[in-house]
């Protein structure tokens, strides 16, 4: 990228997206010129003498002061005063104020108690280059210094007294003596930086040691709130004063396209933005534009803003043209429609593709086996008009249309890629202005044709024939909608395409109706639902349940989205080939699935993860089993927790072995532990009771497995 400054500033700019700039410091002999003093790139305030200023109410320091910043003129022959700094009140007259004019600076001072002093300082090199000034006063004598370029000026001396707010760049109560130009790195140190000696440029902006404010302008393009970086104090543009950012060009060098699709180019750092050559664009001037080039083809902007002065900035982009390729659908995860390519489909009675209006048909869908059949069917097949999308093999589409009184267009196309196997996204758009008619298949244009079109009033049918069963989908499809536009004209991208219910759709199936439904809801409630025949349905999103924990007793497990299940291993289940079964597992650890359908197109897997926890016992009402307890011989605290207690009950257990003999007798609250350190292995029973109005009633018993892990 090529970024090239067009201005009488002498900052250098270095090539690139986002310009860095040099400082230099040539200084000279007192008298012999100026060292020149090159901006910061990032941004800087501009204005353009039309009642602009930045004004804040943050106050010079009581005491010792310096004032720095670096300032530009438009106007280089100074025909009107530049107010530079107005610290100076309109009606309490205290602080004080720099006037720039054509021999140097007009400074106005006051003290509390005394009048106002005026002080001219000459300066020879007032001109439109860019100029770090400096001012700093010394309450000690009240002696005030102006340095401009680093040179000093004849000091003088005048009391000052604080004013309550500072304006930059103007009048700080109207518009005279408003600023034409540019202000950058205003700094506001509570001390006399400076002794009576040349500076050293290239120590400023970087030392902030005794900073109490400083504004960079690094606040956007445009903006009008500019934020000191040391305390926070805001100064804010009036009267148009803005941010300029200096430009950081073009986002990229190149870009690249796909034929037939558009990218925004977009600049940066300027009001005013004019792109040339203008073939492809949307339009020649802005910041943000389209382009849609036919060809390779570099784009060149014009960078500026609207101040007299303000610079020109020039950059490029290069936008090369490539071929089309087909995107990748991603795998389907929400409910989805299944035929088995026997007599299965979907029917609306009634007209759903709009008459008399521009209109897009699309879905995605994962066909299945060497005919893999008809995805659409709104052709009569006594009336003889309106279309259908029919796959006779693999590699052949064909699309068939005609309108009311007319001859029907049959367009045959040959795909590069055999659909079954994977999902693609298949659109058809319809313009009735020139009857032109687009197929795309996954992204990319497959055919163009002219074409009537006239909807059927009769069926509308998904998977088959409207009025037969002769050619049957085989496979799976989703996200099946009509639109009342055109939504596509040249190429997109399939990998992130998302087809949603909005104000342009007349009709979307999602088919997220549920296991096994056979009624599929139109999601936009204009009521075109679909009814499944010849065992067409929906099936949900394959998945399982991704964690369980096991306390002892069998915990149900669940797969679904299919219609033919298989779990393994199938140590531990009651049924390994439903899709709910009941674990009991001995050990942490998983439990792999695998769903498919009864069209056996695909083959999904899932797993669900089981945590053995047989240290807490549930007491709800329904008895239990077993419990296993281990280790043994303990390590620290053995036993389990029992809850699901009614805490304003007594309760006690009892630990009884095989032969009913007790062993030990616990009282126990909810989640408590009831402790089993030094019981021996084997098998017991332990006996929960509550005591119910004075006598010990047993609720639940449950048989205890101690062992060796």
């Amino acid at each position: 990228m090529r970024l090239i400054l067009l201005n009488p500033l002498k900052a250098v700019l270095l090539l690139g997206i986002v310009a860095m700039a040099t400082i230099t410091n040539a200084q000279q002999a007192p008298g012999g010129g100026p060292i020149y003093w090159e901006p910061g790139t990032s941004g800087f305030y501009i204005s353009d003498n039309v009642n602009d200023r930045a004004r804040t109410n943050f106050a010079i320091p009581s005491g010792s002061f310096t004032v720095e910043l670096t300032y530009r003129l438009c106007d280089s022959e100074l025909t009107n005063p530049e107010r530079i700094i107005d610290a100076l009140g309109s009606t309490t007259g205290v602080g004080f104020e720099v006037t720039a004019n054509s021999s140097g600076f007009q400074v106005r001072t006051k003290a509390s108690g005394g009048g106002v002093q005026t002080t001219n300082v000459s300066y020879a090199f007032q001109n439109t280059d860019w100029r770090y000034f400096t001012y700093a006063y010394n309450a000690a004598d009240s002696m005030n210094q102006i340095w401009v370029d680093g040179f000093p000026t004849d000091p003088f001396q005048a009391p000052i007294t604080p004013y309550t707010s500072i304006t930059f760049g103007g009048f700080d109560s109207n518009a005279n003596a408003s600023f034409n130009g540019f202000l950058e790195d205003i700094i506001i140190s509570d001390t006399v930086l400076y002794a009576n000696e040349p500076l050293l440029a290239s120590i400023y902006p970087a030392m902030t040691e005794h900073a109490v404010a400083k504004w960079s302008f690094e606040d956007g393009q445009n903006a009008m709130v500019f934020v000191d970086s040391v305390a926070g104090h805001l100064l804010l543009g009036q009267g148009g004063a803005h941010a300029i950012a200096i430009p950081e060009g073009i986002a990229q060098d190149t870009i690249v396209v796909v034929a037939g699709s558009s990218v925004m180019i977009e600049a940066n750092g300027g009001a005013i933005c004019t792109w040339t050559p203008s073939t492809g664009l949307s339009s020649e001037t802005g910041i943000s534009v389209m382009a849609s080039p036919e060809v390779d083809t570099w784009y060149t902007v014009e960078i500026s803003d609207s101040s007299e002065c303000a610079p020109v900035f020039f950059d490029e982009v290069f936008i090369r043209v490539v071929a089309p390729e087909p995107g990748v659908v991603p795998e389907n995860v929400t409910g989805v429609y299944y035929s088995d390519g026997d007599g299965d489909k979907a029917v609306y009675v009634g007209t759903v593709i709009p008459n008399e209006s521009d209109f897009t048909l699309e879905m995605i869908f994962n066909a299945c086996g060497q005919d893999p059949g008809k995805l659409f069917d709104q052709l009569g097949s006594t009336a003889g008009y309106g279309m259908h999308l029919y796959f006779p093999t693999p590699l052949e589409l064909e699309v068939r249309m005609s309108a009311l009184g007319g001859t029907a267009h049959v367009e045959n196309i040959t795909l590069t890629e055999d659909v079954t196997g994977a999902w693609h996204h298949l659109a058809l758009t319809h313009q009735t202005t020139d009857s032109i008619n687009t197929v795309y298949f996954d992204g990319v244009e497959l055919a163009s044709f002219v074409s009537g079109f006239t909807s059927l009033s009769t069926f509308t049918a998904l998977g088959n024939n409207d009025q037969n069963d002769l050619s049957s989908y085989h496979g799976r499809m989703d996200d099946v909608r009509i639109s009342d536009i055109v939504r596509y004209t040249g190429y997109f991208n399939v990998d992130t395409l998302t087809i949603v219910n909005d104000a342009n759709t007349v009709a979307l199936w999602n088919f997220e109706d549920g296991q096994n439904a056979t009624t599929m809801a139109d999601v936009t409630g204009n009521g075109f639902d679909l009814i499944g025949e010849g065992g067409a349905h929906v099936n949900a999103a394959l998945g399982s349940s991704e964690y369980a924990e096991f306390f002892g007793t069998p915990v149900q497990i669940e797969a679904y989205g299919g219609s033919i299940c298989s779990w393994t291993p199938t140590d531990g289940l009651d049924d390994a080939t439903v899709f709910n079964p009941m674990a009991s597992p001995t050990e942490s650890g998983y439990y792999y699935v695998t769903v498919t359908d009864t069209n056996a197109c695909y083959t999904y897997q899932d797993s669900v993860y089981i945590e053995v926890d047989l240290t807490t016992v549930g007491i709800d009402g329904n008895s239990i089993s077993e419990v296993v307890v281990y280790p043994n011989p303990a390590n620290g605290n053995q036993g389990f927790k029992i809850y699901g207690l009614d805490n304003s009950f007594t309760y006690n257990a009892q630990l009884l072995d095989i032969a009913g003999h007790l062993i030990q007798t616990q009282a126990l609250k909810e989640g408590h532990w009831f402790s089993t350190t030094g019981v021996a292995t084997g098998v017991y029973l332990l006996s929960l009771q509550r005591k119910d109005g004075g006598a010990w009633v047993t609720v639940d018993s449950i048989r205890i497995v101690i062992q060796d892990k």
